[in-house]
């Protein structure tokens, strides 16, 4: 499993309390890799960076680690977040 899907895994299971990974509809996972893909977007060429939700427009935070460059990101409006 990549660390993208282990990522999607763990958000799934903590806000819906599904069982396996094939509990995750291809739509949830798109919101999931369309957001995760726009906050490390970002934060490509800097530390930390507002950018807007692609999921509904809102304002969305990311940073990124300068140790190991894992990103955090999450939206004010709709609560869409990660942590890698």
């Amino acid at each position: 499993m990549t660390n993208l899907r282990k990522i999607c895994y763990s958000i799934f299971i903590s806000r819906k309390g599904g069982d396996t990974m094939n509990d995750i509809l291809p739509e949830e996972l798109q919101k999931m890799l369309d957001f995760f893909n726009a906050a490390t977007e970002a934060v490509e060429n800097e530390l930390a960076a507002e950018f807007a939700c692609p999921l509904c427009g809102g304002k969305a935070y990311a940073s990124k680690a300068s140790t190991n460059g894992h990103v955090h990101a999450y939206c004010s409006k709709c609560d869409a977040n990660f942590m890698e």
